[in-house]
């Protein structure tokens, strides 16, 4: 057996609905997905909630310590995010862009299954998007257990997570976020959110 974790970013939910350049402001940003149907489809995945632990935070980051704080050892992760977090920036310090890299290089992660937002593939040309699928396309992430799926395609697990982490993420998504889409996902997954700071 082993340690999935579900770990869960606000800003896979939002996204332009028609990109035009130089347009980034994630406050125009809208959801794509419900709370309600994101946790159908988990389910159908056959991954049970809530988890055994779930913490919520406002910066991602957070979610290597609380791994490395159970004492996880190459769990797998389900990344739902808008980023793989696998960036090569700032090595000498963990931050949300990072932290998902530390992580595995730590062997607290030994496998991690990118769930990137359906978005994506009407919206290609977006930078987010195309980050995405040219960092994977030109081997960025070569040598990573890393593979990235789209969410239509998620594996069945028949799993209860050992843990999820949810992040509101207040930089990257609008300010109704909070409330329309942490707050359900918080309740769901059993986490008392009302120490996480909301950008409202």
């Amino acid at each position: 057996m082993f340690d999935l974790l579900v770990d869960v970013d606000v800003d896979f939910f939002y996204g332009p609905p028609i990109y035009h350049r130089g347009v980034l402001n994630p406050g125009q940003f809208k959801a794509w997905i419900s709370p309600q149907d994101f946790l159908s489809r988990l389910s159908a995945a056959k991954i049970e909630l809530p988890p055994l632990a779930a913490v919520g935070m406002a910066d991602h980051r957070e979610a290597y310590f609380c791994w490395k704080k159970a004492g996880l050892r190459r769990a797998t992760v389900l990344h739902f995010d808008a980023h793989s977090d696998c960036y090569h920036s700032l090595p000498e310090i963990v931050h949300c862009g990072n932290f998902l890299l530390k992580a595995i290089k730590q062997g607290l992660v030994g496998r991690v299954i990118w769930v990137v937002p359906s978005w994506f593939y009407d919206n290609p040309h977006h930078p987010t998007a195309e980050d995405a699928f040219r960092s994977v396309a030109g081997g960025m992430y070569r040598g990573l257990p890393l593979e990235m799926r789209p969410f239509a395609e998620l594996p069945i697990f028949n799993i209860t997570p050992t843990m999820a982490t949810l992040s509101s993420s207040p930089s990257y998504v609008p300010y109704s976020a909070f409330a329309d889409h942490f707050v359900p996902l918080a309740r769901a997954l059993g986490i008392d959110y009302s120490s996480v700071p909301s950008a409202a």
